[in-house]
Order: structure tokens, then C-alpha cells, then sequence
């Protein structure tokens, strides 16, 4: 049989996504140059240990509030707090708030601070901007 070639890790192109939102782009020599935060712990203790953490939780719970800046309304108390798959992408977390809180113009979300991408999901939000122990706000406003 035929002989695997393999390539240096130099010539070894890295992506981590997120779904579809690729979160860092690397070579697989230049992983450990990335900031921190923007490869997953266990990413690098299956690597560098082998050792492989259990799955994730498939759900997660979040609060929805208004963002201090915006002058919106808030959610009514059995409507802000929310569990949802982690799979799951913020443009339906907008819609769902925009049903419910009356703005006239579209909305955007925000975790500490940072506006949020309408294609990341809860997950995505909770692993690369949260980075929280806490349980997770998103802040909407108008966009």
C-alpha cells in the first residue's frame, strides 16, 4: 500500500468556527501566538494531553435585558429568561425580543459590552465573549 504524507504543522492551515463564523484563523505552528481565549481549553488538553473533556451542555440559559443606552422597555418577567440550544443563532433570539418589545427599527444584541454578530450562536457568544461563569446577559437595542 501507499505510504500517508503528512504536512508540517507550518504548511497545516487552522480554522475554528463556530457554525458557520470562523472565530480565528491560524497555522497549526502559530496556534499558541493566537490571543488568549481564542482557542478553546479543550482544544489544546486533547492535543497536548490527550485528555478529552465531556461534551458541552446542549442548552444553556440567558437573560435578555435592555442595553442601558437604548430606552427600551423590558421583557416581561416570565419572557427574560430564556434556555436554548447552544446551536442556536442570535437572529432568532432578535426576532423573538423584537415580537415582544415594540422599536420601530431593527435590533442588535450585546455581551459585555461588544456588539454581537447575527449569525453566532448562544454558544459561540458564551465561549468567546462572555467567557463567564456567570450566568449569561444579552443586552439588546436598536442597531
Amino acid at each position: 500500500g501507499g505510504q500517508c504524507a503528512f504536512r508540517s504543522l507550518e504548511q497545516t492551515p487552522v480554522l475554528i468556527c463556530d457554525g458557520s463564523v470562523v472565530t480565528a484563523r491560524s497555522r497549526a505552528s502559530r496556534l499558541g501566538d493566537l490571543p488568549d481565549g481564542a482557542v478553546p481549553s479543550w482544544v489544546g488538553q486533547a492535543v497536548l494531553h490527550a485528555q478529552f473533556s465531556p461534551r458541552a451542555p446542549l442548552k444553556l440559559s440567558f437573560f435578555l435585558q435592555p442595553h442601558p443606552a437604548s430606552g427600551l422597555p423590558l421583557l416581561p418577567p416570565d419572557c427574560n429568561k430564556l434556555a436554548a440550544a447552544t446551536a442556536l443563532r442570535l437572529d432568532k433570539v432578535i426576532a423573538y425580543v423584537e415580537e415582544r418589545v415594540p422599536s420601530g427599527k431593527p435590533l442588535a444584541l450585546f455581551a459585555s459590552g461588544k456588539p454581537l454578530a447575527p449569525d453566532m450562536s448562544l454558544g459561540a457568544v458564551r465561549a468567546f465573549v462572555w467567557k463567564s461563569a456567570d450566568e449569561m446577559v444579552l443586552q439588546y437595542k436598536q442597531a
